[in-house]
């Protein structure tokens, strides 16, 4: 059963390396620390070349390379022989631990110790490293620029020294070239530097250099590639049977007896039977034996590294399987297998524990299960989806993902206890909900706050000037039922929001602020005012609007103040330009002025004053329209005609005390 759910949870995390053993495997325990941790291996992408020539070049190169390094190993003798003990360290003991740990890198930087000795030091993820005695190789980085080197934890100790002799060779052309491409094959110095210089460096004996002369990093990554031998076995196998397998080398046995034969055995014959055929011995006795013997260890070396690399992958599958089969016993959630038939074929110790028991009894698994599992089943493997739901059982809520595996038609019900998060949610809720009931509380509080304020301020001209009396509340009204019936015409209704509305309503009342700035022998003269005094009247507007942008500019946002200001400053312009006190005409006057402007002109044609009576609706009405289109916007006095009951409606509701 355990190996069941393994392969299930192995499927279900699309883990695509090849199975390889399917019997049980005796693993080492994982370090619980490390079990999170993916160790990758680099592949080697690039092909041989196709082309004879090319192949001839590969050929050429790859002799002409052992000449190279007989070279580099002469010439850097005392390097190899300093250095390459650290490396066999490394592989040996350091990367094997790192490899553990799942750490992929060793970086190598020098230091400098308390005496004065310098050395290398090793930091990986956690762990870090003293390599005393390696004072030689550290001034070797100092005069080669390097800062540090980065080690992949997979290199073998003979490919660090090889990558290293390699750079060696192509450092002096470092500076002198700019990064570029070469073929993994070439041995020219220059183009070793200039591929070094690259973001995935130059590739040799299975690993890639690559150097960063800005910081100086050299780093040294390794990538599994599929060796020389390998390719020219494989390409035999492919090329030369039909069948592309091992009996290839089977057939090959009969040719392989038959060459030597004539190469060895039929001189030999010819020889005892008196023929002088030396030479045909001496020939293939001083060639054949040694190159047999090393394409025979050429070949068995090949092998050998693509085996072993097969056995990291392998074993990293198998890591990953172990991994990914403890997944169900270590979740503190209920986690099912369930066949399409409806049979659970799987319980984890979480399930177990909320049941009370370990049987695989499907009616006490109904506690925590879904009603409908069975067509859930069913759906879910349909649709080859994974299916999201919530349950409410044994007075906890889970919330189920329920995953098909389509291989073995069995579907997985993976649970999670959310219970604590869903109260935390219906706590969260009930706290909104009682700050959203106190903020309106407070808004409303704060509302009616402002609107009696508004009602004070306004109330100042009324108090300098009693005879307007229920002035303020009238015109505000008119403002409003204009501005509503405005909103209907094409021109204004995008403007015309019911919350610009709303500020056009509650900013009419400050239209005469300033007034509150005009002397009372002006203000209250019971007659004609002379010039120089209506002069000094008409100041009025300038006083409220600088009263009322200084407490604009105080609050630093927008807000009904703003179109206060625009009534105060402009309510008293004419359409044709001939008001005050700026002359503005036309559109440039405000749309909130331009409304305003005929509601307190007809209030104040309707009300009593010490200088007129109170003119009817009739007579008010005449005067307005006689002045459509100098004094008033046109546009606005067409819905003035339109509205007039409720003009007169306003003034009957709210008349002036005697």
């Amino acid at each position: 059963m355990r190996a069941h759910i393994t392969q299930t949870l192995v499927n279900f995390n699309r883990i695509l390396i090849p199975k390889i053993m399917k019997e049980e495997q005796d693993l080492s325990p994982i370090e619980p620390e490390f079990v999170d941790g993916k160790m990758t291996i680099n592949e080697f992408k690039k092909q041989l070349p196709t082309s004879n020539l090319g192949q001839t070049k590969v050929i050429v190169s790859i002799f002409w390379g052992y000449l190279v390094f007989l070279y580099l190993k002469f010439r850097f003798n005392p390097f190899i022989r300093s250095f390459k003990p650290l490396a066999e360290h490394l592989e040996r003991q350091v990367f094997p631990d790192l490899l553990k740990k799942r750490h992929s890198w060793l970086e190598l930087k020098p230091a400098v110790l308390e005496n004065g000795e310098n050395i290398l030091i090793g930091n990986s993820e956690t762990t870090n490293f003293n390599f005393p005695g390696t004072a030689r190789f550290v001034h070797l980085m100092e005069r080669r620029n390097i800062k540090k080197i980065l080690l992949n934890t997979h290199l073998e100790s003979n490919q660090i020294v090889e990558s290293l002799l390699i750079f060696l060779l192509a450092f002096p052309y470092i500076s002198k070239t700019t990064a570029k491409e070469a073929d993994f094959w070439t041995w020219q110095p220059k183009k070793l530097a200039a591929a070094m210089q690259t973001s995935d460096g130059f590739h040799r004996f299975c690993a890639d250099i690559s150097f960063n002369s800005e910081n100086g990093t050299l780093k040294i990554n390794y990538t599994y590639c599929e060796l020389f031998m390998g390719k020219l076995i494989k390409k035999y196998a492919q090329s030369f049977t039909s069948f592309s397998d091992h009996r290839a080398y089977f057939s090959l046995a009969s040719k392989l007896f038959i060459l030597f034969f004539l190469v060895f055995s039929l001189p030999l014959i010819l020889m005892l039977n008196g023929y002088q055929i030396w030479f045909l011995i001496w020939i293939p006795g001083i060639v054949f034996p040694p190159l047999i013997g090393w394409g025979t260890m050429q070949t068995f070396g090949a092998m050998q590294y693509e085996r072993e690399y097969k056995n990291q992958l392998l074993n990293e599958y198998l890591r990953q399987e172990k991994v990914l089969s403890n997944f169900p016993a270590v979740n503190p959630n209920p986690v099912y297998k369930i066949s399409a038939k409806g049979k659970i074929l799987y319980q984890n110790p979480a399930a177990e524990k909320l049941l009370g028991h370990s049987e695989l009894n499907l009616d006490s698994a109904f506690e925590i299960l879904p009603d409908d599992y069975q067509s859930l089943i069913g759906k879910c493997l349909d649709s080859q989806k994974v299916i999201d739901m919530e349950l409410c059982a044994q007075n906890r809520v889970f919330r189920y993902f329920i995953s098909p595996f389509l291989e073995d038609q069995t579907v997985l019900f993976v649970g999670n206890d959310i219970t604590h998060l869903r109260k935390d949610e219906n706590d969260l809720k009930d706290i909104n909900t009682n700050l959203e009931s106190q903020v309106e509380l407070r808004t409303n509080q704060l509302q009616l706050t402002q609107d009696a304020t508004i009602q004070c301020l306004g109330g100042l001209a009324e108090v300098r000037d009693p005879e307007t009396g229920e002035h303020i509340e009238r015109t505000r009204l008119y403002v409003r039922i204009l501005a509503i019936e405005l909103s209907k015409d094409t021109n204004y209704k995008s403007y015309l929001t019911d919350a610009r509305i709303d500020k056009i309503y509650k900013s009419a009342p400050l239209h005469d602020i300033g007034k509150v700035g005009i002397p009372d022998a002006i203000l209250l003269k019971p007659g004609q005012l002379t010039k120089d005094e209506f002069a000094i009247m008409k100041l009025h507007t300038t006083y409220g609007a600088d009263a009322l942008k200084s407490a604009v500019k105080k609050l630093g946002f927008s807000s009904f103040l703003d179109i206060a200001c625009e009534i105060a400053a402009y309510h008293h312009e004419k359409w044709d330009g001939t008001g005050y006190p700026n002359a503005t005409k036309g559109e440039d006057i405000p749309l909130s002025a331009r409304i305003m402007a005929v509601a307190d002109v007809y209030d104040a044609l309707i009300s009593k004053r010490v200088y007129k009576p109170a003119f009817s609706h009739e007579k008010a009405r005449k005067i307005i329209l006689a002045q459509k289109g100098t004094h008033f916007d046109p546009l606005i006095i067409d819905i003035f005609v339109a509205v007039e009951d409720e003009f007169k409606a306003i003034a009957a509701e709210f008349p002036d005390q005697e």
